[in-house]
């Protein structure tokens, strides 16, 4: 089961950014601060284990049912760049709100995949964001658009993914998703996540 995080940072200047939430920073010094240990940032080379998730299981109506929630958030950081809007975009899998009642292997796949997803949509806000810096788009409003798009498409993906393994419980499924994810996330191999990204994140 996935659990979303999305957040908006502001810094440089502030703009208005519909109905997303957004937190000021001072500086640019976001960029030199060290990785949150509370979180991991997403890399094709680490792979979740069930250490990795270190929050309490959610026992509220909505969860109980469930056998493992993945937090993984993406946090988009902006700032004026020759000009034009830019923004550092920070994927990564928060530990202490990531929990799980069950530890088999193909579960453990099954939320792997809810972080790789995250990682696509990532990966498809720095595509956008690159082509409208390519266009020379100068309207803020026009990033925030595209942001806000690509959340809703995230969480409509994540949706489908549930629904289509029947919650990682059949493993032909899983793996037909699996295979369809990684084909995705090849096409965008140049928008990755890099560990530069996600210092200074999760806070």
């Amino acid at each position: 089961m996935y659990l979303e995080g999305n957040k908006l940072v502001m810094y440089f200047r502030l703009i208005f950014l519909g109905f997303l939430g957004f937190t000021p920073l001072p500086s640019a010094e976001v960029f030199d601060q060290n990785l949150n240990p509370t979180v991991i940032c997403w890399s094709e080379e680490v792979k979740l284990t069930w250490s990795d998730f270190e929050g309490r299981p959610d026992t509220s109506a909505v969860f109980k049912d469930m056998l493992a929630g993945t937090s993984a958030s993406i946090q988009t950081f902006y700032f004026e760049d020759a000009g034009l809007p830019n923004y550092r975009i920070s994927h990564f899998f928060q530990r202490q709100v990531s929990w799980f009642r069950d530890t088999s292997a193909l579960l453990l796949l099954h939320e792997q995949l809810h972080f790789d997803i995250s990682e696509l949509y990532a990966r498809r806000i720095r595509k956008g964001i690159d082509s409208l810096r390519r266009q020379k788009v100068k309207d803020a409003t026009k990033y925030v658009d595209l942001i806000n798009s690509e959340f809703t498409e995230r969480r409509r993906k994540q949706r489908l993914y549930d629904v289509g393994t029947h919650n990682g419980a059949i493993d032909i499924l899983q793996e037909e998703w699996n295979m369809m994810i990684r084909k995705e996330l090849n096409l965008l191999k140049e928008y990755e996540t890099e560990a530069e990204d996600c210092k200074g994140s999760g806070t």
